[in-house]
């Protein structure tokens, strides 16, 4: 407990009153780094958990880390970073409930949902308000994702959907990622497909600069 003035001390109590806690409290508060260094020299196990005071752990998470140390060359273990909207949702969250826990409209709940092929997810989190916004290539990423996706041999229709969603939308990018060979693939991909919407949508696309706000040219 780094000092705190909250209600911190009141919510550790009964925790500490159980016996399976140790707090150690802080009489000044010197930041994330200082506790963190503090509280390692309090420490008795074998292994050190840390986690950050807005981490949503999932309750088994211990069951997935500690294997990795039967490994006499693993001396630490990270867990990748969860999407708690997609999380959310996938457990029957409604749309809105799910962002707003997740601090407001923001797009990476919709970028890991179409990562991880989500496109039923992806499709109610843009109806409910989601907007393209990626940073320098990940939008074109997201879009040949989307492209693999409708030109599979059993096509995933909700993966076109989305992908016209996005494609008439205006979309938030950074102007230099439109030299990069990787968004002119993408482009050229979506300009070429079977489908006649997905070639009329990528062909008037709206693009605007990150910076200015101004609409981006597409290249010819």
């Amino acid at each position: 407990d780094d000092a705190s003035d909250d209600e911190t001390p009141r919510i550790l109590a009964p925790y500490v009153a159980s016996g399976r806690v140790r707090v150690v409290r802080k009489t000044r508060n010197e930041g994330k780094a200082m506790a963190l260094n503090d509280g390692l020299l309090c420490a008795r196990g074998d292994i050190l958990l840390i986690v950050d005071a807005d981490a949503h752990p999932a309750p088994d998470i211990l069951r997935h880390l500690v294997p990795h140390f039967e490994s006499p060359r693993v001396g630490a273990v990270t867990g990748n970073h969860g999407d708690r909207v997609t999380d959310l949702l996938q457990r029957g969250a409604p749309v809105k409930n799910a962002l707003l826990r997740n601090n407001g409209w923001n797009t990476m709940p919709l970028e890991t949902a179409i990562e991880y092929k989500r496109f039923g997810i992806a499709i109610q989190l843009i109806n409910a308000g989601a907007r393209s916004d990626f940073k320098h290539l990940s939008h074109w990423k997201i879009m040949d994702q989307l492209t693999d996706a409708m030109e599979k041999d059993s096509p995933d229709s909700q993966s076109q959907e989305v992908a016209l969603l996005l494609l008439r939308q205006p979309t938030i990018i950074s102007a230099d990622s439109l030299t990069h060979p990787y968004a002119a693939r993408s482009i050229d991909r979506l300009g070429q497909s079977k489908d006649q919407a997905i070639r009329n949508a990528a062909h008037n696309m709206v693009l605007l600069d990150r910076t200015s706000m101004q609409r981006i040219p597409l290249p010819d």
